[in-house]
């Protein structure tokens, strides 16, 4: 019979992180025997006596558990949910917050995700018994709530998170969001355009604006290349569905007679050049606070994600060139066409790109073209070769093993961005000369905006190996002895 030794850790855990290891544990017990109910049973006739069992369980948990954030943290934050009419929604909103609670964040996060999980099983348990006669309200009763938040609004803080909690409630239907602005009153459509006149509304909705076209900024260029596009793209949809309801409200008052309407946002892909967002620290910290928030689902479609990045690669070159959003758009377009799981020697990127490509009239396929063929492209691309096979490069370390496999990476997707642009000239019967060849620069001396590209790929694209942690090897090992002594 083994002897099971228990190694006291006094210093690691205290009180309250015992009580809500046991919480946490029981909570994982009941759900373990909830969701086999739930997925066998369409509707909640089936079994109602256990789903209400488990579903009051796990409330009178989750209380406790709610209480214990509260008395550590004291977050102030009010639940802005809505009461789920359909059952297999409100499971659905379940399995969401606890796959959000499993990945782990800020204690602030946690104490989120447990309210959102109370709040939902208490939903469920008034669906499986029918009792809440909030199952009974229209939708535009539920949404009542949110628009009166965004309107009476006190901050804007108060203000996104109010716009971010509705934006949520619409799948990808962003005309039944619109429909809901057309039908406002004369007082609230004043309000609502009262608010987005006021200077600390427009900062913070064309802070928005700056950071979907800079996201790395937001965080100080520290996050991974898939991280970047994901808050690229969930500032895109946030930006979007914020202006899609402004100028709805616009459209309204024009309607009632108010001419002239005074409109302060930024519009479109990216600011002209010479202009500059001056963005204070608060709000900055407010829209990255936000975004935690954010389930907005994707009102564009990945086809329209998809034209954007092509559209990129000519705003690359549209004021003065930018290496960086050139690499980036390329790197995007290749992970939105590319199966993670293809071979790479079957070049797909290219015959996708050639496809891609015939969406473009000629006169923008011979636009292209030029701007892949001038003078900074050869640089840039010079610079990624020599980078590529270890030489010296001025004002540049030599790369490690795993940086270098990065350049390399990159300038095959550019290779083949290019290639795939002539194959598709080519198949509309115009030949054009080969890209000048840029290997005769013998000399590698590249400039500021190319040195800052590669540095950009070394952050972003590279994967460092991870150094083997020998300190914690040896307590791992001193563990496994006293278990088998």
């Amino acid at each position: 019979m083994t002897e099971t030794m228990h190694v006291p850790l006094p210093w690691l855990i205290d009180e309250n992180c015992r009580l809500k290891a046991e919480l946490k544990y029981a909570i994982k017990i009941n759900e373990a025997k909830l969701k086999p109910l739930l997925e066998s049973s369409p509707t909640p006739s089936y079994k109602t006596s256990s789903i209400v069992e488990y579903c009051h369980e796990l409330i009178e948990l989750y209380e406790k558990l709610s209480r214990l954030n509260s008395s550590e943290a004291n977050p102030v934050w009010e639940s802005p949910l809505l009461f789920e009419t359909i059952y297999s929604q409100c499971i659905a909103r379940i399995e969401k917050c606890r796959i959000k609670w499993r990945q782990g964040s800020t204690d602030e996060n946690e104490a989120r995700s447990v309210d959102s999980l109370l709040f939902y099983y208490r939903n469920l348990m008034a669906l499986v018994l029918d009792h809440d006669p909030k199952a009974n309200c229209g939708d535009n009763e539920l949404l009542a709530p949110l628009l009166k938040k965004i309107i009476q609004a006190k901050s804007v803080s108060e203000w996104l998170s109010a716009i971010i909690h509705f934006a949520n409630r619409f799948n990808d239907k962003v005309n039944m969001a619109k429909e809901q602005f057309l039908h406002l009153n004369e007082r609230d459509c004043l309000g609502f355009y009262q608010q987005l006149t006021e200077p600390e509304y427009v900062e913070l909705v064309n802070a928005l604006f700056f950071y979907k076209t800079q996201p790395g900024l937001l965080y100080g260029n520290r996050l991974s290349t898939e991280k970047e596009i994901e808050v690229k793209n969930t500032l895109c949809q946030l930006h979007y569905f914020i202006e899609v309801i402004h100028q709805t409200i616009l459209h309204n008052l024009k309607q009632r007679g108010y001419n002239p309407v005074q409109d302060y946002l930024f519009h479109g892909d990216e600011l002209p050049p010479g202009i500059c967002v001056e963005i204070n620290e608060m709000t900055r910290e407010i829209i990255k606070s936000a975004l935690q928030q954010c389930e907005i689902p994707n009102f564009l479609s990945t086809n329209d994600l998809i034209h954007q990045g092509l559209n990129d690669l000519f705003r690359a070159y549209k004021y003065w060139f930018n290496p960086n959003r050139l690499i980036d758009a390329a790197m995007y377009l290749r992970s939105q066409l590319v199966s993670p799981v293809s071979e790479p020697e079957g070049n797909e990127f290219l015959q996708q790109m050639v496809i891609l490509y015939q969406q473009l009239s000629t006169e923008q396929c011979i636009d292209l073209y030029g701007y892949f063929s001038n003078k900074d492209t050869r640089y840039l691309l010079r610079t990624l070769q020599a980078a590529a096979q270890g030489q010296m490069i001025r004002d540049v370390e030599l790369l490690r093993e795993d940086e270098r496999l990065a350049v390399i990476r990159v300038y095959q997707v550019m290779e083949d961005l290019m290639a795939a642009l002539l194959c598709e000239l080519k198949n509309r019967h115009i030949l054009m000369a080969a890209y000048p060849d840029f290997r005769q620069d013998t000399v590698v001396k590249p400039g500021r905006r190319n040195l800052q590209a590669l540095s950009r790929i070394l952050t972003l694209y590279s994967s460092p190996e991870m150094n083997q942690n020998s300190r914690l090897e040896t307590l791992f090992k001193s563990l496994e002895k006293l278990q088998q002594g």
